[in-house]
């Protein structure tokens, strides 16, 4: 953000004057800023959600509580494990095209972020370890329940955006859309037994 301030390049496309502006007056430059700014906010949000379930696990006076947790910590860890990463990449490889050719000068610092952005899908046991955790001990291991008790509060969200306001309609919508397109991800299209020897119920 702070480059992209003061870097001054181009002229702002719909613009009369022709004076060089701030690569941040640019569309694209605005688009990925955002992008990063937006997967950033929404990957602290899951690892805060996690880690206050994570507490509640282990702290809530409530057992059948604890045990809810529990749940959705077994079943959120990985994804926030393969998610994180995953878009870590992506993120800084958004800040080193925001440098331009600059990106790839070790004074911006810009190229070492996507150095250090790149390990982290190793570290944590790589993508395909954690979507095969998922997929096969966290879905399949409680018939799809830890699954259907994330989908609910996701729902109620969704019913709760009010339907006549232009921009949450959509946004209810889409949580909706989401929501299915799990749960068939989940379960599939038929409601087929496993090879675990279940269907999985929600």
């Amino acid at each position: 953000m702070a480059y992209a301030r003061s870097r001054a390049q181009g002229t702002e496309l719909g613009s009369a004057k022709r004076d060089k502006v701030a690569i941040l007056r640019h569309t694209d430059i605005r688009r990925m800023l955002m992008s990063m700014k937006s997967r950033i906010e929404a990957m602290r949000a899951l690892a805060c959600s996690g880690a206050l379930a994570m507490d509640q696990a282990e702290a809530h006076p409530d057992s059948q509580q604890r045990a809810r947790q529990q749940a959705f910590v077994d079943l959120m860890t990985p994804v926030v494990k393969a998610w994180s990463t995953e878009n870590a990449i992506d993120i800084a490889s958004l800040g080193v095209q925001i440098h331009g050719g600059m990106g790839f000068i070790e004074q911006t610092g810009a190229a070492q972020h996507l150095r250090e952005a790149r390990i982290t899908t190793s570290y944590e046991g790589t993508t395909g370890i954690q979507a095969n955790d998922l997929v096969s001990r966290k879905v399949a291991r409680d018939k799809g329940q830890a699954i259907g008790a994330l989908l609910q509060p996701i729902r109620q969200a969704a019913h709760r955006l009010p339907r006549d306001n232009k921009v949450l309609e959509p946004i209810g919508s889409a949580l909706v859309q989401g929501a299915d397109a799990l749960r068939g991800a989940a379960i599939g299209q038929k409601r087929t037994p496993s090879r675990f020897g279940s269907t999985l119920q929600f």
